[in-house]
């Protein structure tokens, strides 16, 4: 319990980073996605009655049908695309900050730090770790929620259709997310491994290509004592 509470306030405080955009980011990550799940029920919707009206051999209905559900599709884009770009904008935003902070902090570490560890393990944390964080902004957070959501909005018109049917299906995805979150852990520990990897790799090309330059002193020295003699 204690480790979970402690990863929530990790999340709240990686989530500050955002500063005074915050609220706006998660509200045109909501949004956003809203406005794609609407777009599917309407075409949905649209195909049912469709279906009904070819079923019964009625056409009456069909322009004012079509009418308000191509109506019903334009406003769902419009609100998918806005708010997709408004989120894309403080996403990408956000990623930016976390990197400026992480490029701080490693600018006012002692010397010591560098002394003690290996100039490819900086730099992966630079490029490789703070990029893997920054990414909460930009696509970690929407696919975890967008679940989430796509549920809340189906399970509306679901409901008002065939209670019994949404309830079932409800329970299902129940089941689903909780077998799913059976997979945190060892996700977070291939991430982390994964990390570990990337920092070794990094090393050894770092130490590759500060080792070039004492290679190519070696010519130059044999030329100029060629010279000299």
């Amino acid at each position: 319990m204690e480790k979970r509470k402690t990863s929530w306030n990790i999340f709240w405080q990686f989530l500050r980073i955002m500063g005074k955009p915050l609220p706006l980011f998660l509200f045109a990550m909501i949004i956003h996605m809203v406005g794609d799940n609407l777009f599917q029920v309407t075409l949905s919707v649209f195909v049912k009655n469709m279906v009904e009206m070819a079923q019964h051999g009625e056409t009456g209905e069909f322009i004012p049908v079509l009418s308000w559900s191509l109506l019903a599709g334009f406003l769902s884009l419009m609100i998918f695309f806005f708010f997709g770009a408004v989120y894309d904008i403080e996403a990408k935003r956000g990623n930016a900050r976390v990197q400026k902070l992480v490029i701080e902090k490693a600018l006012r570490m002692p010397m010591s730090y560098y002394d003690e560890h290996h100039g490819g393990e900086i730099v992966s944390k630079l490029l490789n770790d703070a990029d893997v964080a920054s990414q909460i902004f930009t696509s970690r957070l929407r696919r975890v929620t967008t679940p989430v959501m796509s549920v809340i909005v189906y399970f509306i018109p679901m409901f008002l259709m065939n209670r019994w049917l949404a309830v079932s299906l409800l329970f299902i995805n129940m089941i689903s997310l909780f077998v799913n979150s059976r997979y945190v852990k060892p996700m977070k520990q291939i991430g982390k491994d994964t990390s570990e990897k990337k920092k070794s790799m990094t090393k050894n090309i770092a130490t590759v290509i500060s080792g070039i330059n004492s290679i190519k002193m070696y010519p130059g020295c044999q030329i100029l004592l060629k010279k000299f003699r």
